[in-house]
């Protein structure tokens, strides 16, 4: 009787242990399915999208910095270039550089991006000095366009997308309202303000949506915030700032416009044409304004002769064009001839001495063998010369990873870029640990920190935020810190090399993928 109750239980118990395999067999096959699926969504579409949208992200960067910039370019193009300035200038020629720019680096991808800046802001400055007489305008609308140029190739190399701080954009917004004080009192600036409203609403615009997408990273400890963020919570911040956006409008229009003004008068002709019968009511136009008088920019009338001090100022910066110059060429011509000493002139030496070699052989005796074929080597002579140029360019630049030769150098360059990223989250080092305890201090002090959360109710719920915390726990301090902390032993320490595989998947999770 108890045998066959025993076995009656082990039957149960092998039948229900078989039933829950089933059950993960089935669970994993699913899972399976979504991810296959969802892989193949987002590799259908392809090369050409992801370009694309980088593209339009780097696009969008550029044209927020011009915006930071406007009110500055403003009056340089009014006070500097005052036959050049113009619409056609402000929203034509330089937004026009700003998307060259962002374009140029997108295609050709530069490794020295400002050794090639250099380069074309010389070949430009002499091209502009071949073609057309220097004058003080055109200098500054070049340099200002060169300027916007720049900014848009720095555009392509950020990290993320709107992560940045925006220190810049609330000093900038003091600016506007600068400038557009400035033009109550400078009759040249008057007719600015509505160019002023208009960009200066815009700029706000992409303040606010700058500031709204960084917040949403650093609160899901993400570097791309569509790859944590649900899609529910992005439409509704959108929403948010868009609506905001509107009520900025409605405020310039009362504020500074004439919007409001034209409203009224339009509805009082249709309350006086409802009430005299059907009957138009021609209302009397207000006489036209009087157009404030231009300012001369020299001297007291624009066609009397210049005045001394804009004769001194022209001068001055004819002279600061022409040395800074003067300063593009020679360093143009150091790094040319430090490219030529390093790559042609070792080959050509080299062809030189395999002719005479073949032009004076002559039959070498066999009792003696000289074992020395040239008493000048090239590549000592070349070290000695560049080792102090480079020890003093070493001190001046910061260290850059595309540098680095070996992947023990990488390693510990990743290990101080994480330490960095730490430190700039609020994370303090004890200089006590060794490296893989302070990796695993990190790993632990960000852990509490996603375990802690930002306090109170959140509208997704626990089960949203459980998971989020878990995720990324695992994903990236839970592996990172681990692993970086054995390689960095192994590269400081240790005598054997660190794989490839091991520094491209740290790089790939510390840097983003972009070196």
């Amino acid at each position: 009787m108890l045998n066959s109750r025993e076995k009656d239980l082990e039957r149960s118990r092998n039948q229900s242990g078989e039933l829950n395999r089933e059950n993960s067999r089935e669970l994993n096959r699913e899972g399976n399915r979504e991810r296959k699926r969802d892989f193949n969504r987002e590799d259908s579409r392809g090369w050409y999208w992801n370009r694309g949208r980088d593209f339009g992200i780097s696009l969008l960067r550029a044209l927020l910095d011009y915006l930071i910039l406007f009110p500055v370019l403003l009056l340089i193009s009014v006070y500097a270039a005052p036959e050049e300035a113009g619409s056609h200038l402000w929203y034509g020629l330089w937004p026009a550089c700003a998307a060259a720019g962002t374009a140029l680096q997108s295609a050709a991808r530069f490794k020295r991006l400002r050794l090639w800046l250099l380069l074309l802001f010389v070949a430009g400055s002499a091209a502009l000095a071949a073609v057309v007489p220097l004058r003080l305008s055109m200098i500054a609308v070049y340099a200002v366009g060169f300027l916007v140029f720049a900014r848009g190739t720095s555009a392509v190399a950020s990290r993320s997308a709107f992560g940045d701080t925006v220190h810049w954009n609330w000093a900038a917004l003091g600016m506007y309202f600068l400038v557009f004080a400035l033009s109550f009192f400078r009759p040249e600036l008057r007719a600015l303000q509505p160019h002023l409203a208009a960009v200066g609403v815009l700029f706000v615009f992409g303040t606010l949506w700058q500031m709204n997408w960084g917040q949403l990273n650093k609160a899901n400890y993400s570097a791309e915030a569509r790859g944590s963020v649900p899609a529910q919570v992005m439409r509704l911040n959108a929403s948010y700032v868009i609506l905001f956006f509107l009520a900025l409008v409605l405020i310039v229009a009362f504020t500074f416009g004439t919007a409001m003004d034209t409203l009224m008068e339009w509805t009082r002709m249709l309350l006086g044409w409802i009430f005299s019968g059907s009957e138009q009511v021609v209302m009397d136009e207000p006489p036209p304004p009087q157009a404030a008088p231009q300012m001369p920019l020299f001297g007291a009338d624009a066609n009397a002769e210049p005045s001394l001090f804009w004769k001194l100022l022209e001068r001055v910066i004819t002279v600061v064009f022409w040395v800074a110059l003067a300063v593009g060429a020679m360093v143009g011509t150091w790094f040319l001839l430090r490219f030529l000493m390093k790559k042609l002139f070792p080959q050509a030496w080299d062809a030189l001495l395999r002719f005479l070699r073949k032009r004076e052989a002559e039959p070498e005796p066999a009792d003696y063998v000289d074992e020395q074929s040239s008493t000048f080597e090239w590549e000592k002579l070349r070290r000695r010369v560049m080792k102090p140029w480079a020890q003093t360019t070493r001190r001046w630049r910061r260290e850059r990873y595309d540098d680095l030769k070996t992947n023990r150098e990488r390693v510990r360059f990743l290990y101080r870029e994480r330490l960095r990223q730490a430190i700039g989250q609020g994370y303090k080092p004890d200089p006590g640990r060794t490296p893989k305890e302070t990796m695993e201090h990190l790993r632990q002090w960000e852990e509490r920190g996603a375990r802690g959360g930002q306090g109170g109710e959140s509208e997704l719920g626990d089960g949203y935020r459980g998971a989020v915390e878990i995720e990324l726990v695992d994903a990236y301090t839970g592996s990172v810190e681990s692993e970086l902390g054995d390689a960095y032993t192994e590269a400081r320490y240790g005598k054997g090399d660190v794989p490839d595989e091991t520094v491209n998947r740290l790089v790939r999770q510390i840097r983003g993928g972009t070196k």
